[in-house]
C-alpha cells in the first residue's frame, strides 16, 4: 500500500479502526484506535501522556480515553505503522515524508522506524530526477549515507544560490553540514572543470580562420559551458574520444559558429573542415588525455556524511537555528576564544553593583563575581526577573550597610562580564560602549533568556559594528552581530568585508549561523558569491577581448600562452576584487602591476616577431581605454548582500 496524497475524506484503515484501549483523535475528528502498552514502549513522551490521571487508570466500564494530537490523519497513520508490528505503508511523497518524521521527533520516536517506508522513494529515478534536493535532505535527515550520496549526484542542476531553496534544505536535512557537503562538491566540481579545458586545450585544434583571440576565447567558454551542461547529469559517461556526441555537437556545429574554416596548409594533425574546427579528433596528441578518462574521474557526489546529531533533550522542531545545540566548539577552540572564557574570578563589579551599592538581591555569575541589585528595577525590565522575585522573599531593606550574607542570592550563568553590561543596559544610567564582540553575544543572548528588547542593545554595541579594526580583522562575527540585531544597514556594509572569509568549515559556519540567530544570514552570503562568480567570469571574457590587440604574431599562435593570459587575469581579479570597496582609477594599480604582465618571463621564452615593445602591455590611449572599461565594470560588480530577511 502507498500513501502520499489528500486526507480532505480519510478512511481509517485496520488495525486502527477495530480494537484498542486509546484514541489518538486528529484535527477534523479523524480518530485511531490504539493499544497503549505499543505506543508507551515505542516513546517516552506517549508513555507520559499515557501515565496521567484518568488515562493510567481507567475503569473497566468507563469510555475510552480520546488523546487530541495535531498531526493530520495521514502523518498519524503512517507513524502509526511504523510502530506497529503488520505491513508496513510506503511513502511516496517527499512532504509527507518530512511531516512523519517531524512526528517522530516530537514523540521522541528513533527516526529508524521510517527509513523501510521511504526506501522506494528515495532510490526511485524520477523521483531523484525531479526532487534531488528534497531526496538528498531525507537521506542525510534519516541517516543514510549510500541515497545521501546518490542523492547529491541529481543536485548538479540546483541553484545552490537561491536562500529559500538552501534554507529549507537545512531545515529538512535538520543540519547545516548537507548544505556544506554540497558546497564542497560544487567547488570541487568547478575546480576539476577548469582543470579539465586545461587539459583539452582546446585553442590546439583550430583552422587559420580561428587564429585570433576572440574566437579562442568564445571556444574555451563554449566548450566549459558545453561540458559543464553535460556532467551535470547524474551518471555521466563519454564512449568515444570524439567530444561530439559527448557535447551534443553535430557535424555541422562547431564551437565557433560564426566564422568559415578553411584550410591554409595545415598538416594533417589539424582538423581543416566546417565541422570540426575546435573539436577534438583521433588524431590527438599523445600527452593529452582522452575526454572518457577525463569525465570518469571527475567529482559527482559527496564525499563526507558527517552528521550533525542533536542531543537528546534540545528542540527538534521549529526555526532552522533551532537544530543546533549550545555548545559546537572542541576544548581547543574554546581556549583560543580569548575574552569571554578567560578567567574572571577576580573579577570586580563596578558602582552601581558593587557591594557598597544600594541593593536587595545579588546575583552571582558561574564566576562567583556578585553584584549587587535592585530587585524593583529588575522586575520592570524583565519579565524572567519579576517572575523570580515573585516567590515570597524576607522583608530587606536596600541599604549598603547590609553585609551580603544577609541577602537573598541568585545564580546565573553568564559571565560577569555579560551580567555587567546587562545591569548597565537595565539600569537608568550612562550606555557605555560594548568593546568586546564576544561580549555583545552574551549580552544578546542574556537578553534573549530575560525577554529584554534587543532595541536597547543596538546603541551600546554600534561602536563594534562601525569599528574598522573589528571589520578587518572579525568580519563575519560583524555581520552576525548586526544580522541578530535586525540591523540591516550594517549588515550589508559587514558583507563587503566578508570576502576573503572561507565559508567551507563546518566550524566557522555553524558559529555563523548560531551568532547569527538565523541560517538566512548563511545563505544571503552564498548567494553574494555565487553573483561575484558569475560577474567574474563574465568581467574576464570582456576584458581578455582587448588582448587580441595587443599581441606579437608569435604570442597570438600559442595556446599556452592565451591560457596563461585567462587564467593570471582571473587571478589578478579575484584578489583585486576582493576588498570592501574597489575603484580602478588605473588598471596598473588595480591589479597591483609593476610591469606589463608576464612581459619578462614571456620574451624570454618567446622571441617577439618585430620585438614588439608593447607586446602584453599597454601604452597611451590604449591604457586609458582599458582603464576605462575595467573601472565600467569594477562599479557594476557585487559586493554587498542584496536581501535582508529576519
Amino acid at each position: 500500500m502507498t500513501l502520499g496524497g489528500t486526507h480532505s475524506q480519510f478512511m481509517v484503515p485496520p488495525p486502527f479502526n477495530d480494537e484498542g484501549d486509546c484514541i489518538l483523535q486528529t484535527h477534523g475528528g479523524v480518530q485511531f484506535k490504539v493499544f497503549r502498552c505499543i505506543l508507551s514502549l515505542a516513546s517516552p513522551v506517549f508513555k507520559d501522556m499515557l501515565t496521567l490521571g484518568k488515562i493510567a487508570e481507567k475503569p473497566e466500564d468507563a469510555e475510552t480515553p480520546v488523546i487530541p494530537v495535531g498531526e493530520s490523519p495521514e502523518i498519524l497513520h503512517l507513524l502509526l505503522s511504523s510502530l506497529y508490528p503488520n505491513d508496513q505503508t510506503s511513502i511516496s511523497d517527499f512532504s509527507v515524508a518530512f511531516g512523519v518524521i517531524d512526528a517522530c521527533d516530537k514523540y521522541d520516536i528513533s527516526v529508524s522506524r521510517i527509513t523501510p517506508l521511504v526506501n522506494d522513494l528515495l532510490r526511485a529515478p524520477d523521483q531523484l530526477t525531479a526532487y534531488g534536493l528534497r531526496a538528498y535532505a531525507l537521506a542525510w535527515r534519516l541517516g543514510d549515507e549510500h541515497a545521501a550520496r546518490k542523492a547529491s549526484r541529481y543536485t548538479h542542476g540546483a541553484d545552490l544560490g537561491d536562500r529559500s531553496s538552501m534554507s529549507r534544505l537545512v531545515r529538512q536535512s535538520g543540519d547545516i553540514r548537507s548544505l556544506l557537503a554540497l558546497y564542497d562538491l560544487r567547488q570541487r566540481r568547478e575546480q576539476a572543470l577548469d582543470a579539465m579545458v586545461e587539459e583539452l586545450q582546446p585553442f590546439r585544434y583550430v583552422c587559420r580562420a580561428h587564429e585570433n583571440d576572440a574566437a579562442k576565447l568564445r571556444a574555451y567558454r563554449n566548450l566549459k559551458e558545453r561540458l559543464r551542461e553535460a556532467l551535470a547529469q547524474p551518471y555521466p559517461v563519454c564512449h568515444s574520444r570524439d567530444p561530439a556526441t559527448f557535447l551534443d555537437l553535430s557535424a555541422d556545429e562547431p564551437l565557433v559558429p560564426e566564422e568559415s574554416c578553411y584550410d591554409h596548409g595545415r598538416s594533417k594533425s589539424w582538423p581543416t573542415h566546417y565541422g570540426q574546427c575546435f573539436q577534438l579528433t583521433d588524431e590527438i596528441d599523445n600527452g593529452i588525455p582522452t575526454l572518457s578518462e577525463l569525465v570518469s574521474t571527475f567529482p559527482q557526489e559527496i564525499t563526507g556524511f558527517e552528521r550533525n546529531v542533536t542531543p537528546k533533550g534540545s528542540p527538534k522542531a521549529g526555526p532552522p537555528i533551532a537544530i543546533f545545540p549550545p555548545v559546537l566548539m572542541s576544548d581547543t577552540v574554546t581556549e583560543a576564544r580569548g575574552d569571554s572564557e578567560r578567567d574572571l574570578s577576580t573579577f570586580q563589579p563596578r558602582a552601581p553593583f558593587d557591594m557598597e551599592s544600594p541593593g536587595d538581591c545579588i546575583l552571582r555569575a558561574r564566576c562567583g563575581a556578585q553584584f549587587k541589585v535592585l530587585r524593583h528595577i529588575l522586575s520592570i525590565a524583565s519579565p524572567i526577573f519579576s517572575d523570580m522575585f515573585s516567590v515570597p522573599q524576607p522583608a530587606v531593606q536596600p541599604s549598603s550597610k547590609i553585609g551580603p550574607d544577609e541577602l537573598p542570592v541568585i545564580d546565573l550563568t553568564e559571565t560577569a562580564e555579560v551580567i555587567q553590561e546587562l545591569l548597565r543596559v537595565l539600569y537608568p544610567m550612562d550606555k557605555s560602549q560594548v568593546r568586546s564582540i564576544d561580549v555583545a553575544f552574551g549580552l544578546i543572548d542574556a537578553c534573549e533568556k530575560y525577554e529584554v528588547p534587543l532595541s536597547s542593545v543596538q546603541a551600546i554595541v554600534r561602536g563594534i559594528l562601525d569599528s574598522m579594526h573589528h571589520l578587518g580583522s572579525s568580519p563575519l562575527e560583524v555581520y552576525a552581530l548586526a544580522w541578530r540585531l535586525k540591523m540591516k544597514k550594517e549588515a550589508v556594509t559587514a558583507s563587503r568585508y566578508t570576502h576573503p572569509a572561507a565559508l567551507t568549515s563546518a566550524y566557522t559556519v555553524e558559529k555563523l549561523v548560531r551568532q547569527s540567530g538565523s541560517v538566512q544570514s548563511l545563505t544571503a552570503l552564498y548567494n553574494l558569491r555565487f553573483r561575484r562568480e558569475r560577474s567574474i567570469l563574465d568581467m574576464v571574457h570582456r576584458l581578455y577581448a582587448w588582448h587580441k590587440v595587443y599581441l606579437c604574431h608569435t604570442h597570438s599562435l600559442d595556446p599556452d600562452v592565451a591560457s596563461s593570459r585567462v587564467q593570471e587575469l582571473e587571478s589578478r581579479l579575484r584578489k583585486a576584487l576582493d576588498k570592501p570597496y574597489p575603484s580602478c582609477t588605473e588598471f596598473h594599480t588595480f591589479f597591483a602591476l609593476t610591469a606589463p604582465w608576464n612581459a619578462h618571463k614571456l620574451r624570454k621564452k618567446y622571441q617577439c616577431w618585430g620585438m614588439n615593445p608593447s607586446c602584453y602591455g599597454f601604452d597611451g590611449s590604449v591604457r586609458d581605454s582599458f582603464t576605462l572599461e575595467l573601472s565600467r565594470l569594477v562599479s557594476a560588480h557585487p559586493q554587498a548582500i542584496t536581501g535582508f530577511d529576519d
